[in-house]
């Protein structure tokens, strides 16, 4: 077996843009080159071994999609070059390479020809696929009478049913019900469990940390990051608080924001008054942040909550007790949310805390998904979950009412 599943050497990947198709025609004709040049991807180099799964995050526009184009064989690379070993099933166009005049039945043979599989090879997944897709009597109607979320879900069942080697998803868990979505998700856990090398894009940054061991950030067509996937979000989450600061100083709708009240600045110390974002199991936690009143009000309404890193909830303020309006009057002022002990067991979280005007319409974010790890402070694990319950454990002699 060769030592990795996917290898990408400086590969770089440019498109022609033409003012007018004039040009493009001129530039056909006479070879002279009268295009501009859009760099999708410049030099992108890594390795993936078999078994692993990669997490791909970054913008819309960063080039993800061309880079998984360029894996399954969709576009070609400008320059560099590239290596693939193993069989690829992609979930990039779940409905590519239907003929809309076959049926659903015939097309899992064409679509399963087209990815090298042999007849018999189809037919022992067959019912495997008709039975996931569950798409009903319409299997054999012609695919030109489905919708396109059944055309998706019969796409979906045919690339997970495959037995890949290599497994590119991107962005395509969003077919169908909340049903279908977790059948989805089970289906790729088992995928993974079976050491399938998976290459995961998604917008969504706790399905990529829960999914993947490492991950890179792409932005502008370069590799940003790379390395273990929580790392890599950390920075990317970092990066996008920045794209978020930016955008506080230019749109329209939060200038109306800041004509009332404005952010001065925020942070986040531990118990002695140092900047961290590490603490461990039952330390005291304060989010600092300064804002300025502009215009008087009768009151601030401030917001907190913290989410896991999957982005489940664990805990939200009921913000519409009187212990949180805060000073509305006009001045500036230095706010706290002070967690006396926060009993979360180790892991990431996520912290937002959110300040509304007196009409609770108007708001300006304090805190975005600021992340924390809590690391443990002992030698031994103290139990597992996400919070720590204070517990007595008893044991009396059992006496016969």
């Amino acid at each position: 077996m060769n030592s990795y599943a996917v290898e990408l050497n400086n590969l770089t990947k440019h498109y022609k843009i033409y003012k007018s198709n004039f040009y493009k025609f001129w530039d056909l004709v006479t070879y002279k080159d009268r295009a501009d040049y859009h760099i999708a991807l410049e030099n992108i180099s890594f390795k993936i071994g078999h078994g692993e799964v990669l997490g791909i995050m970054g913008l819309n526009g960063s080039g993800k999609s061309t880079l998984l184009k360029i894996l399954t064989g969709v576009t070609y690379p400008t320059s560099g070059n590239y290596t693939v070993n193993g069989r690829i099933s992609s979930l990039l166009e779940l409905s590519a390479g239907f003929d809309e005049f076959m049926t659903g039945y015939e097309n899992i043979f064409l679509k399963g020809y087209l990815l090298g599989l042999e007849k018999k090879e189809v037919s022992n997944i067959l019912e495997k696929i008709i039975d996931f897709a569950d798409i009903g009597k319409y299997i054999y109607q012609p695919v030109r009478l489905y919708s396109s979320g059944m055309k998706s879900r019969l796409g979906f069942a045919i690339s997970v049913f495959v037995n890949p080697d290599i497994f590119i998803i991107d962005e395509a868990i969003s077919v169908g019900d909340e049903s279908f979505k977790i059948k989805c998700f089970n289906v790729i856990n088992k995928i993974k469990s079976k050491g399938t090398t998976i290459l995961f894009v998604s917008h969504s940054l706790n399905t990529l940390s829960a999914f993947c061991d490492k991950g890179i950030w792409i932005h502008n067509g370069k590799i940003q990051d790379s390395g273990d996937i929580n790392q890599v979000i950390f920075k990317y989450r970092e990066f996008l608080k920045s794209i978020d600061t930016k955008k506080l100083d230019t749109t329209k709708d939060i200038q109306k924001v800041t004509d009332i009240f404005q952010r001065m600045g925020s942070s986040l110390r531990n118990k002695v008054g140092e900047k961290t974002s590490r603490f461990t199991l039952n330390d005291e936690i304060n989010f600092n942040f300064t804002y300025k009143v502009k215009k008087s009000l009768e009151f601030v309404i401030i917001k907190f909550y913290i989410k896991d890193r999957f982005n489940n909830l664990i805990f939200e303020n009921n913000f519409t007790k009187a212990e949180y309006k805060l000073n509305g009057k006009i001045g500036t002022y230095n706010g706290r949310v002070k967690l006396e002990s926060t009993n979360l067991l180790p892991g990431i979280y996520l912290i937002t805390i959110e300040l509304y005007d007196d009409s609770i319409f108007n708001k300006i974010f304090i805190l975005k998904d600021y992340e924390i790890e809590v690391i443990f402070n002992t030698d031994s694990d103290i139990g597992n979950g996400l919070v720590y319950l204070e517990h007595n454990i008893f044991s009396e002699e059992w006496r016969r009412e």
